[in-house]
């Protein structure tokens, strides 16, 4: 069965430290730590293939939102 130290307790462990075995204790963890970070696996991508399949967009639709987007164009308040 593992048991792990909480972060305080092992806070206080580190209080009690000298500053040369802190320095030790950072030594010997940093490995791990890079090791851990580096080897985490990375989440899957996103495949955005077919993702537009189910729309339908058509020509109406097309030149209502263009007649939308520039209707206010070129704006003579600025």
């Amino acid at each position: 069965m593992n048991t792990y130290a909480s972060l305080e307790s092992a806070q206080t462990l580190i209080d009690q430290l000298s500053i040369t075995d802190k320095i030790r204790l950072i030594e010997i963890i940093l490995p791990d730590i890079k090791r851990e970070l580096f080897t985490k696996e990375t989440t899957k991508p996103i495949k955005l293939k077919g993702l537009w399949k189910t729309l339908e967009i058509s020509d109406a639709d097309i030149a209502e939102n263009r007649q939308m987007i520039w209707q206010h164009f070129p704006r003579e308040d600025f």
